[in-house]
């Protein structure tokens, strides 16, 4: 094998080894804390998961391409990334142009949903909440007056139990909002399927590169492959050397 042919494989082999080890971003733009989370879970479910920071301290988790899928439906089966919802802030945030009463009014029911659809969704176990809220807007003449309502629905993951946070959710609700009464909220609790993992292979350590028992054998190969181009290529030049310099010692003797 001649030296123009090794220098060519050498690069290749070195491409064919970063390749088996290369992954693919599956979130970025994420906070810092919740990217820790979703990187915790991974690993625990025997994904290779990896985090990256920018300078704006925003987070990316990346996974190998082959494991996307499974990542995608573990974090989204545990609630993450998590749903941003908009603050009353943001939502009454000054745009300089004057609304009507009936706009403010429902920007307002909106505030509210969005702020409770916030806090409801940080308790243990759910993945998804709404609070869908009515506040009627009666008549002060009225003999009679619609009540305020509320509707909550929670997604939560099979293996949380939140029958028994109920009544705690509902007062939660009735508290946030002036006018409701306890009776008029309704709490609807739906178990999210835990998707059926596929079995995911030990991972191993050898210096910085983290394998997966499939990739073991692979690796090795190239690596005594390219131990082997390496070798050859040092024989070569050193064969090459040492011709020359009996060549120079023969002219000089010559």
């Amino acid at each position: 094998m001649t030296r123009r042919r090794l220098r060519l494989l050498l690069p290749w082999l070195l491409l064919l080894l970063l390749a088996g080890c290369g992954k693919v971003p599956l979130y970025d733009d994420l906070p810092p804390k919740e990217a820790n989370a979703m990187l915790a879970l991974l690993l625990q479910h025997g994904i290779d998961a990896e985090k990256r920071s920018d300078r704006d301290n925003r987070a990316a988790v990346s996974v190998p391409e082959r494991s996307v899928s499974d990542a995608i439906q573990l974090l989204e089966s545990h609630g993450l990334p998590r749903e941003q919802f908009e603050s009353i802030g943001k939502v009454f945030r000054n745009s300089g142009l004057v609304s009507s009463p009936l706009e403010e009014r429902v920007r307002f029911i909106y505030a509210l949903s969005q702020d409770l659809s916030d806090t409801l969704s940080r308790i243990d176990g759910v993945t998804t909440a709404r609070v869908h809220v009515v506040l009627p807007d009666n008549d002060p003449l009225a003999e009679e007056a619609t009540p305020a309502s509320a509707a909550v629905f929670i997604k939560h993951r099979e293996d949380a139990s939140l029958s028994a946070m109920a009544p705690n959710i509902k007062s939660l609700v009735s508290n946030s909002i002036e006018g409701l009464d306890y009776a008029n909220v309704s709490v609807t609790l739906f178990p999210a399927k835990v998707p059926m993992m596929r079995p995911q292979p030990p991972l191993h350590s050898i210096g910085p590169l983290r394998l997966t028992t499939d990739s073991i054998l692979p690796f090795w190969l190239l690596t005594l492959a390219g131990m082997a181009v390496g070798g050859a290529l040092t024989g070569s030049l050193t064969w090459a050397y040492l011709r020359k310099w009996r060549r120079h010692d023969h002219d000089a003797a010559a």
